[in-house]
């Protein structure tokens, strides 16, 4: 631990202070410590209270770097998707799909995209509710409307073995 001292003549003695003048003409108010002090000696003390921030700081800085390298240690397990479904129909769309087919995770590609998806909670879903749900937004937004032709493309990236096939999509 390490302190600051000070060195000065003692100006007066106030009960359990001293009244210190420094080298640099500076009084400073000191409670009073070890020894006899009288008026005109001249001493050197130990400033109170100027090594608490400086250790506090230490202190701190340590917390903070250990608990740094505590989350960066610890493995996070954050599943991944085991498959992604694009949707297009401007808005474009990719949803990913754990290993039963429910959406984790939905994510716009375009700004239509994002008008459609703020209205929508699709996380949790099957896929195929998930895009009854989309095509039917799409509907009330006016990106499909009846009587024209309109291309949906549908893109499934999955392992050969998936829950989800193309017929289920259709």
């Amino acid at each position: 631990m390490w302190s600051k001292r000070i060195k000065g003549m003692v100006a007066e003695t106030c009960g359990d202070d001293l009244i210190l003048l420094t080298r640099e003409g500076q009084f400073v108010r000191l409670p009073a410590q070890e020894g006899d002090h009288c008026p005109g000696m001249e001493v050197e003390v130990r400033l109170p209270g100027q090594w608490k921030r400086p250790l506090m700081l230490a202190v701190a800085g340590v917390a903070a770097a250990m608990l740094i390298i505590f989350f960066h240690l610890i493995p996070v397990s954050v599943p991944a998707p085991a498959a992604y479904l694009a949707l297009d129909i401007n808005p474009s769309l990719v949803l990913s799909l754990d290993e039963n087919a429910i959406v984790m995770e939905v994510e716009a590609l375009n700004e239509d995209a994002e008008r459609i998806l703020n209205q929508l909670q699709l996380e949790e879903l099957e896929v195929q509710n998930a895009v009854h749900i989309i095509l039917d937004a799409a509907h009330e937004g006016a990106y499909l409307r009846p009587g024209r032709d309109h291309v949906v493309l549908i893109s499934l990236a999955a392992p050969e073995r998936y829950i989800v096939g193309e017929d289920d999509l259709r």
